[in-house]
């Protein structure tokens, strides 16, 4: 049975779950990229980058997503579009969005890919496999009527550019902490540019500058953002860093990651950075979609995430304390090999399916 691999471009967490996934596959596989020019992906992506746009639309789309229901309209014309590339014969599929996995749930074959630590309702599917981080998740997704015998336990998923600095980059950490020496800190905007999310920047890198701390604001892949925080923040002395994808966003990160103290972004897919690598972080509110209230309440929970507005309660020796007692709380608390162990459990399950 071949192996089938199909992406929702929208956003940069449910993608990079599956291109994760990629780097660990060692058996050829299918891959399907579905196209933004689709209409009712333009669609999604139009609701994505624009209802996080001012506190009217948020509102909105937030009780839209607290409903936990995906609209049937949005599965029945994804459905459609997918239906018109699938090849007749029978695959092993591989989703990492909620709304694929739905779409595609009455297929004998397929696997959904939920990488966030948190489980919405608009999560649940009836897949013959979800792949989840950690208990919690699972416990969760049970709680909706998923059988727990479908839900696999596989660890988070990380960029291995990250996994691999991670020891040094942790002992770097307590060293400048401990000694209190000068802190740095990154700082990154989801795909959606949240007005919200850029006023609150704007505002708390006051504070950063006045207690001296080093910043690396990350604009994200829009070309127009970069310049626009460069004309903004060039006085306040922030370091902008512009990059043409996610991909190579990460390899900037991984160049400063060894110097970084914490950083600051909103609770979706990073939520994994503070977990895995007990790197702290400052969550950006107001919370938007179905995800980042509970990923920010698991994180707390561990002690490695508080809200952006608890630092200005900081002075400069409290920020230090505080820092070492985060960074501590979490250090290898999870295991962060989930691509590793979901590509693993994939190329069994297909060596029996294809020995059958």
């Amino acid at each position: 049975m071949p192996l089938l691999l199909i992406q929702l471009p929208i956003g940069r967490g449910h993608p990079n779950y599956l291109n994760l996934l990629k780097k660990e596959l060692n058996i050829p596989y299918f891959y399907i990229e579905i196209p933004l020019n689709i209409s009712i992906v333009k669609l999604l992506n139009f609701l994505y980058k624009n209802s996080p746009k001012n506190l009217i639309t948020l509102y909105g789309y937030n009780l839209l997503r607290k409903k936990g229901e995906i609209p049937n309209f949005f599965i029945k014309k994804i459905k459609k579009e997918i239906e018109k590339f699938l090849p007749k014969e029978r695959h092993l599929i591989i989703v990492s969005h909620p709304i694929l996995a739905k779409a595609l749930e009455d297929r004998e074959d397929i696997y959904y890919l939920h990488c966030e630590n948190a489980f919405p309702k608009e999560a649940k599917c009836n897949a013959k496999k979800i792949f989840a981080p950690l208990e919690i998740t699972k416990k969760k997704a049970i709680s909706y009527g998923i059988e727990k015998e479908k839900i696999v336990i596989t660890n988070l998923f990380l960029e291995e550019e990250l996994i691999s600095l991670k020891e040094v980059a942790y002992e770097k950490r307590l060293e400048r902490i401990k000694n209190k020496e000068k802190l740095s800190c990154a700082i990154f905007l989801s795909g959606a540019y949240p007005k919200v999310h850029i006023k609150k920047i704007f505002k708390y890198i006051k504070y950063l500058s006045l207690n001296n701390i080093r910043t690396f604001l990350f604009s994200g892949i829009n070309y127009s953002y970069y310049l626009y925080f460069q004309r903004k923040l060039f006085i306040e002395g922030i370091y902008v860093i512009r990059s043409k994808d996610w991909e190579e966003e990460i390899k900037k990160f991984k160049e400063i990651f060894l110097d970084i103290d914490f950083f600051i972004s909103a609770s979706h897919e990073r939520t994994n950075w503070a977990l895995g690598l007990s790197l702290p972080m400052f969550v950006l509110t107001p919370f938007i979609g179905s995800y980042a209230k509970e990923n920010y309440e698991i994180a707390k929970n561990y002690g490695v995430a508080l809200l952006l507005e608890e630092i200005k309660k900081l002075n400069k020796d409290d920020l230090y304390e505080k820092l070492l007692e985060m960074n501590k709380s979490c250090y290898n608390r999870f295991l962060t090999n989930g691509a590793q162990i979901t590509a693993d459990i994939i190329e069994k399950d297909l060596s029996n399916f294809n020995n059958l």
